[in-house]
């Protein structure tokens, strides 16, 4: 498994998911996925919505993706 996160500045965050929404799902990640090697990717958006309140840490990445991959050699 690989991760990758990404804490961008508002601006980019809104060009970056708009980029994803837009030609992520329905082109890169088709493409992405004929790699040999390659078993699941996914993509997270953090909401900031807070349940627990006795959290000190604030500064979240916003995009957190997983990619993962049938054995290292794959990788």
């Amino acid at each position: 498994m690989h991760l990758e996160a990404y804490r961008l500045s508002p601006e980019n965050q809104d060009k970056y998911n708009n980029w994803f929404y837009e030609y992520g799902f329905n082109i890169f990640l088709p493409l992405f996925m004929k790699r040999p090697g390659l078993k699941g990717y996914d993509y997270f958006k953090f909401s900031r919505s807070a349940y627990r309140t006795d959290i000190r840490e604030t500064e979240y990445p916003a995009f957190v993706s997983m990619i993962y991959f049938e054995n290292i050699q794959a990788f």
